[in-house]
């Protein structure tokens, strides 16, 4: 699945010389959204505008911090490893700045 940087009517922008989009495997993308506090939806599509996209880096960044549970030697928040989860946050809050740079209105994912 790739998160990308979008238009407010869903199209992704196209700024290839920027990078404007993060993959992650679908499995991950799952744990990703049910951090991120959003619906994962049968499809694992959606997008949110990017006041609430920021909102929800927030507060995924939050349930990663506060709320992770050790388990046999690692810590896991909502079924995924941590320290993924916090990197792929940073990533995704990289994407969502830089997004806004380049004129986006939405960060989407498909």
């Amino acid at each position: 699945m790739t998160f990308f940087a979008a238009t407010a009517d869903g199209f992704p922008v196209a700024r290839d010389d920027l990078g404007l989009r993060v993959n992650v495997a679908s499995a991950n993308a799952a744990a990703l959204l049910r951090v991120l506090g959003v619906s994962e939806g049968p499809d694992l599509a959606g997008g949110l505008d990017l006041p609430m996209a920021r909102r929800a880096l927030m507060k995924a960044r939050f349930r990663a911090t506060y709320g992770a549970r050790r388990v046999a030697g690692r810590t896991w928040v909502l079924g995924a490893d941590r320290e993924y989860v916090l990197r792929r946050v940073s990533d995704l809050e990289w994407l969502v700045e830089a997004a806004a740079a380049a004129g986006a209105a939405r960060l989407a994912w498909g």
